[in-house]
């Protein structure tokens, strides 16, 4: 057996900044910096389109209502006069319509 010997490395301390460390350093400190600038550019953005969706979607909460007399003529909703109350429940508001639209137009 023949002993090989290897050179021996050269110790270094992780206490000594080696040559290429300063520029490795920075690189890190400039890619944190990025990641940090583009999360708070996000959240910027996230907070500008919620403010947006619910500054104009309260619009949507809001409600109009209208009063008006309307009379429901018999002999518009049941033409046959038989006044049963199967027959008249059965009047959609296609029935109803035409009724609302002749309220709204003496009104």
């Amino acid at each position: 057996m023949t002993d090989i010997t290897a050179p021996k490395a050269q110790r270094s301390s992780l206490f000594v900044e080696k040559s290429g460390m300063k520029r490795r350093n920075a690189a890190e400190k400039r890619f944190r910096l990025y990641g940090l600038f583009s999360i708070i550019l996000t959240l910027g953005i996230l907070a500008f389109t919620l403010w947006t969706i619910f500054s104009e979607g309260t619009s949507a909460f809001r409600q109009a209502s209208l009063t008006m007399n309307v009379t429901l003529d018999p002999e518009r909703l049941d033409p046959q006069g038989n006044r049963n109350r199967d027959d008249m429940a059965k009047v959609t508001t296609i029935g109803y319509t035409n009724l609302l639209n002749d309220a709204l137009i003496a009104y």
